[in-house]
């Protein structure tokens, strides 16, 4: 694969759909390439998974010009299949790929075209293309910000506050049936509280209170928990009873 990045043109993806299913580069060595989603019916040399990835989205193809010149790679679009070049709509026409050239194909896809043979850094114009990546997502427009910065001045931002849950030993019954009762799998609050909240109640009770209670505490709460999950597949079932 390393030697194939210095002597065969290449794709590198640069924005993907699935982290299972993309490939960080795909090396264009045949002399056609059909881009698209894997179907029962279409097996593409390059397949990507984003759902408005058609069958057959386009083609890359190895072109002779006449008069002995270096070979080109043509993307040639399918009519319907949403292809850009350098953020310019492609439509139907054939585009002749150059080195440094940045690929769009739907609204998930960006991959940046290198050609060895060509040059070995990357042009000028493609570096500045790359600077001019949009800087909100397609899809739900949310702000896009590269990894440790941030839109607000830091002054702005809410100070973290390190939680702390502290009782006596008197009340640990009472909150926990408090705690279990923020179990509602339907309910807006965040579902990973009651777990969080009992986290501390352990942290709690094996740093500050006397020794041999933490023992207890951790079989008050595995029978809570037991209690809990049985009520909660009683209710299941008397649903599916009614469904």
């Amino acid at each position: 694969m390393r030697c194939s990045l210095f002597q065969s043109p290449h794709l590198l993806l640069l924005q993907g759909y699935s982290q299972q299913h993309d490939s960080l580069v795909y090396v264009l060595r045949r002399e056609r390439h059909t881009v698209g989603q894997r179907t029962p019916s279409s097996k593409p040399s390059i397949s990507l998974s984003a759902p408005d990835i058609l069958p057959l989205h386009c083609t890359i193809r190895r072109h002779l010009p006449p008069g002995g010149a270096a070979p080109q790679l043509l993307l040639e679009p399918i009519p319907g299949a949403p292809v850009s070049v350098n953020f310019s709509e492609v439509g139907r026409r054939t585009v002749v790929l150059q080195h440094g050239d940045l690929l769009s194909l739907g609204l998930y896809y960006l991959l940046l075209f290198k050609d060895p043979a060509q040059a070995q850094p990357l042009p000028t114009r493609a570096l500045a293309r790359l600077r001019a990546v949009p800087q909100s997502c397609r899809v739900c427009g949310a702000t896009l910000q590269a990894p440790g910065t941030t839109s607000s001045p830091p002054d702005a931002l809410p100070r973290r506050q390190r939680l702390h849950l502290e009782f006596e030993r008197e009340e640990e019954g009472p909150l926990l049936q408090r705690i279990l009762t923020l179990v509602e799998p339907g309910g807006d609050d965040h579902k990973l509280t009651p777990a969080f909240l009992l986290c501390l109640c352990i942290q709690h009770s094996a740093t500050r209170l006397e020794p041999g209670t933490f023992g207890q505490l951790l079989l008050r709460i595995a029978r809570a928990i037991r209690a809990t999950v049985w009520e909660k597949t009683k209710e299941l079932a008397e649903k599916q009873a009614q469904l």
